[in-house]
C-alpha cells in the first residue's frame, strides 16, 4: 500500500501511554509498513479507551485501543483492538501492555542464580488505583503484611514516605512483585505483570482467567489457582525460604519456548491495519456529538 494514510493519535497525551512520536508502538509499526501522514485532518485516528470522548470530535476512521477491559462499541467506533476474544473482522484481540513491549526484553537469557543474587528485598506494591473494583489486590496486600513486610511504593497503602518514580528499576531489587489486575476477566491483561517480568522479579498474579494463553503459568505465581489466600500466601513465603524453589520459577521463561506471544506480532498488528486502510468508514452524517453527550453525562 503505496499511498499515502493521514492518521492522528487521540488520548495518548498522558498516563503511561505518553511518549514521543517515535516511541509510539503504534507509530513505529505502521510507519514501517505504510506510508504514514500524522495529520491534524486525517482519514484515521487510533484513539486510547473509551472514556475520554475526544474522539467524537473526527468524522473519519475511529480505531479504539483500550487500556480497560470494555467491549467495543460499533456505533461509535469502526474498527477495535481491546483485551475481548471477539471473532469480528473488525476487531483484533491486543492487550493492552502490547503498547510497551515488543517482548524482546521478555526474553529470559540470564541465569537463574544470578537473578536471585540481585534479590536483596522480599516483595513491593505499587498501586494507586483505589477503587472498590480493585479491593481484591488491596486485602491480599493486607493479609500478607500481617506474615512479612512489604514496600509499599504507590498511593495506596504507601509505607515508605515517597511515591515510586520508576517502577520497573525499583522493582528490580524484589524477590517478588504483586502483579495484580483491578478485576478479574477473561483476556484481561494489563501491564502490572509485565513490570514485574522486565524487572526479573516473580510477580504474584491475579486478574485474567486464561492468562497462561500469554505467558509460562511456571514462571509466576498465580493466585488464582490457589484454593484460598491464605494457601497463595503459604506457597509465596515457603518460596521465599527456599532458594531451589525460588530458583524453579526463575529458571523458566517468560514465554513459551522463550519466543514472544502472538499479540506482539508487529506483522499481526500490520496485517491488522491493512485491513482497516483498505476498508475505510464511510463518512457519518456529523455533528459536535461530543458536546451532547456531555450534557447528557
Amino acid at each position: 500500500m503505496n499511498h499515502k494514510i493521514k492518521l492522528n493519535f487521540v488520548n495518548f497525551d498522558g498516563g503511561f501511554e505518553k511518549c514521543p512520536l517515535e516511541e509510539n508502538r503504534f507509530y513505529q509499526i505502521l510507519n514501517k509498513f505504510f506510508n504514514i501522514e500524522i495529520s491534524n485532518s486525517p482519514d484515521f485516528i487510533i484513539y486510547l479507551g473509551s472514556n475520554n470522548k475526544r474522539y467524537l470530535d473526527y468524522n473519519c476512521t475511529r480505531i479504539v485501543f483500550e487500556n480497560e477491559y470494555e467491549e467495543p462499541n460499533f456505533a461509535l467506533c469502526d474498527y477495535a483492538m481491546t483485551f475481548s476474544y471477539l471473532d469480528d473482522p473488525r476487531h483484533l484481540r491486543l492487550p493492552y501492555y502490547f503498547y510497551f513491549t515488543d517482548g524482546s526484553d521478555l526474553i529470559k537469557n540470564e541465569k537463574p542464580e544470578k537473578i536471585l543474587a540481585e534479590k536483596k528485598k522480599f516483595c513491593n506494591f505499587v498501586f494507586s488505583n483505589s477503587s472498590r473494583r480493585a479491593q481484591f489486590r488491596v486485602t491480599f496486600l493486607k493479609e500478607l503484611l500481617q506474615k512479612k513486610h512489604v514496600d509499599c511504593g504507590g498511593k495506596i497503602l504507601n509505607n515508605m514516605d515517597k511515591l515510586v518514580e520508576d517502577k520497573v528499576a525499583f522493582c528490580k531489587d524484589y524477590k517478588f512483585t504483586i502483579a495484580m489486575e483491578n478485576k478479574s476477566r477473561v483476556g484481561y491483561t494489563t501491564e502490572k505483570i509485565l513490570h514485574a517480568m522486565q524487572a526479573r522479579s516473580i510477580p504474584i498474579y491475579w486478574g485474567n482467567l486464561a492468562i497462561n494463553d500469554e505467558f509460562n503459568p511456571k514462571s509466576f505465581i498465580n493466585v488464582q489457582k490457589f484454593a484460598n489466600t491464605d494457601a497463595a500466601i503459604a506457597h509465596i513465603l515457603d518460596v521465599d525460604r527456599h532458594d531451589d524453589l525460588y530458583l524453579e520459577y526463575a529458571k523458566e521463561p517468560y514465554f513459551y519456548n522463550n519466543e514472544p506471544n502472538e499479540y506482539l506480532s508487529a506483522e499481526r498488528v500490520a496485517s491488522f491495519f491493512d485491513r482497516v486502510f483498505t476498508y475505510p468508514a464511510k463518512k457519518r452524517l456529523f455533528f459536535p456529538i461530543r458536546k451532547v453527550w456531555d450534557k447528557v453525562l
